[in-house]
């Protein structure tokens, strides 16, 4: 963060918005998936969002900037249950 910052505000530049759209699937039925597959889905889908967020938002409040949080369709359909909620946590 502190390397945007500074490559910000040595071209006059402002955050004006961070998207979150990262995304991990795994393809199987939770009794195939190890625990390693769920915890990663979980890291990439929940967790990375949170921690982008957290990171810039001091960077985001100075511009008023915006936060913009990308999720699936189908985060509500229970076949991408496993996928899906972790999207739809966002």
């Amino acid at each position: 963060m502190s390397a945007t910052r500074g490559i910000l505000a040595s071209n006059g530049l402002h955050l004006w918005c961070v998207v979150n759209n990262a995304a991990s699937l795994v393809f199987a039925d939770a009794e195939w998936q190890t625990m390693a597959m769920a915890e990663r889905q979980l890291a990439v889908n929940v967790l990375g969002p949170l921690a982008v967020t957290k990171a810039f938002l001091p960077l985001l409040r100075e511009s008023k900037g915006r936060i913009v949080n990308m999720i699936r369709w189908s985060s509500s359909i229970y076949y991408e249950f496993k996928y899906g909620r972790r999207k739809y946590f966002l």
